[in-house]
C-alpha cells in the first residue's frame, strides 16, 4: 500500500513540475520505472535486515516465524494491559 501511494505521489509531482525541472523529472521517471517493477521481483518480499548471510528461503522462513511469534504476543496484549492497569 505504501509503495502504490508513493508512486502516485511521485506521478502527481511529476505532472505538476515536469516542464520546469527537466533534470529532476528524468530522475523521477527513472525511479518510477524501478518502483513499478519492484513488486514483480522474486525477492521483493524478502526483508533485507534479516539477510545477514542467510539464503532467501531461510530469510522467508525466519520472517514467517517472527511474524507468528509477534502474533502470539498480540494475542496476550489485552490481558497484559488489564494486568498492568491493576499494578501499583
Amino acid at each position: 500500500m505504501h509503495l502504490s501511494r508513493y508512486i502516485a505521489d511521485l506521478e502527481t509531482l511529476l505532472a505538476e513540475h515536469k516542464a520546469s525541472q527537466r533534470f529532476w523529472a528524468e530522475d523521477v521517471e527513472s525511479l518510477l520505472e524501478t518502483l513499478v517493477k519492484l513488486p514483480t521481483r522474486k525477492d521483493f518480499c524478502i526483508p533485507l535486515d534479516l539477510k545477514n548471510g542467510r539464503s532467501d528461503e531461510e530469510v522467508l522462513t525466519l520472517a514467517r516465524q517472527l511474524t507468528d511469534r509477534f502474533g502470539g504476543l498480540l494475542s496476550f496484549w489485552p490481558e497484559m494491559l488489564e494486568t498492568a492497569a491493576h499494578m501499583p
